[in-house]
């Protein structure tokens, strides 16, 4: 048998070590959920303006490689704002890693699987 003190011890870092396992599940489990409705709540082409954005591409080549408007990327680029709850084009980026929607690890989308204008 163990001395009190170290059973002690090592009863409560067990419970420690229990209650953070379980913070952390319940807090994956939430970070899950909320990528679902994000990126459930971005249409096809806002997730190709969002890539594109990721990828380091300004508005004028955005516009050129999904054949519409500087305007009309604005405005997706405007909606991916609200919908990530940022403020600035420049935390894009963040906000699509940490809402699991970009990876710098992904491929870089080419033209040819980005459709032309038309759709969303």
């Amino acid at each position: 048998a163990l001395p009190l003190p170290i059973a002690q011890l090592l009863a409560n870092t067990c419970g420690s070590l229990l209650y953070t396992l379980e913070l952390s599940a319940f807090i994956e489990g939430q970070c899950q959920r909320l990528d679902s409705q994000v990126s459930g709540h971005l249409t096809r082409r806002e997730q190709e303006v969002l890539a594109l954005i990721c990828r380091g591409n300004d508005q004028r080549a955005i516009a050129t490689m999904l054949s519409i408007t500087p305007t009309t990327v604005d405005t997706y680029r405007k909606h991916i704002c609200w919908k990530l709850g940022v403020h600035s084009e420049r935390d894009i980026p963040l906000a699509a890693y940490q809402a699991g929607l970009f990876s710098v690890l992904d491929e870089s989308p080419s033209i040819s699987s980005i459709s032309p204008a038309g759709r969303g």
